[in-house]
């Protein structure tokens, strides 16, 4: 398959539908995703559709498909209104993950993978938040013990979750940390023009802005989250889009409850919440966004 968010699509899957029925796949059959975020997802997505669903293993090869999509069970695909919007919760039976194939990985790969370890950590508190503040330039510089404790870290901590809430109906959300405006400027850029880690990370600083104001927070946790971000080479997203495009796609997030979007905050290392927000405030702070990016 092609690389890149474009083939997360009802056309690719209904390839690989077509592709395991002509070679007699049954339901005793195993569907096994070897590659990044994107394989893993599509072929899952396959797998749990295909005969009401059969078994299938992930192989990440991405340091991000390795800390966060492979494992806990969604599966999905896009549509042109949004990511991830059409998809299953369907766990792999196995997953495996071999530090020895991230030596290839290109850098921008990198930052996708520390976006979502800065999340966790996070999302986590401490130990993981101060041992990440600690061994940020190590990980950033692909120091083989740093990358493994942040990988075990980070599988730790999503298999906690994961395993308190597989459905996504309380704790789970915690995971869409800085996510609600990662996936409308991924959407609004046109998929696969931004990195998922640059994405989320722009997500997550617009969100600790966001609640700065909409729960009357000191700055405090702002400055310290973007320090980190920094640290791990995931500096400011510059590139401009308008306010009502951005708006328009966060509409359609999954989170959105009456009309209100929804966003995870986080307050402090360790403690988060999620809030529905004001529209008014949130066009406010896209403009904000978009203004400061002219």
């Amino acid at each position: 398959m092609q690389p890149g968010e474009q083939s997360k699509s009802i056309a690719a899957a209904n390839k690989l539908w077509e592709a395991f029925a002509q070679c007699g796949l049954g339901r005793d059959g195993v569907v096994l995703a070897l590659g990044g975020g994107v394989v893993g997802d599509l072929a899952a997505f396959a797998a749990s559709t295909y005969m009401r669903g059969i078994a299938c293993v992930q192989v990440p090869t991405t340091l991000l498909a390795m800390v966060d999509s492979s494992i806990g069970g969604k599966t999905a695909i896009n549509l042109l209104q949004g990511k991830n919007l059409v998809g299953t919760f369907a766990q792999p039976v196995l997953v495996v993950a071999d530090l020895d194939v991230l030596a290839t990985l290109p850098a921008a790969e990198w930052e996708n993978g520390f976006a979502e370890i800065a999340k966790a950590a996070l999302i986590d508190g401490d130990p993981f938040y101060t041992w990440l503040t600690e061994y940020a330039d190590d990980l950033r510089k692909q120091g083989k013990g740093a990358v493994q404790q942040a990988v075990v870290r980070a599988l730790a901590f999503k298999g906690r979750v994961v395993s308190a809430d597989e459905k996504e109906t309380g704790m789970r959300e915690c995971l869409n940390y800085g996510h609600t405006f990662a996936h409308a400027l991924e959407a609004v850029a046109g998929y696969g023009v931004v990195s998922h880690g640059r994405a989320v990370a722009a997500g997550m600083r617009f969100a600790a802005a966001l609640a700065n104001e909409a729960l009357e927070l000191p700055p405090a946790y702002e400055a310290a989250q973007n320090a980190l971000l920094d640290s791990l080479g995931l500096t400011e997203f510059t590139n401009p889009y308008t306010a009502d495009e951005l708006f328009e796609r966060i509409g359609v997030d999954k989170k959105t409850r009456g009309g209100k979007p929804r966003f995870v905050f986080v307050t402090t290392p360790g403690q988060w919440q999620t809030v529905a927000v004001d529209p008014d405030l949130l066009k406010i702070h896209l403009l904000l966004w978009a203004n400061a990016r002219l």
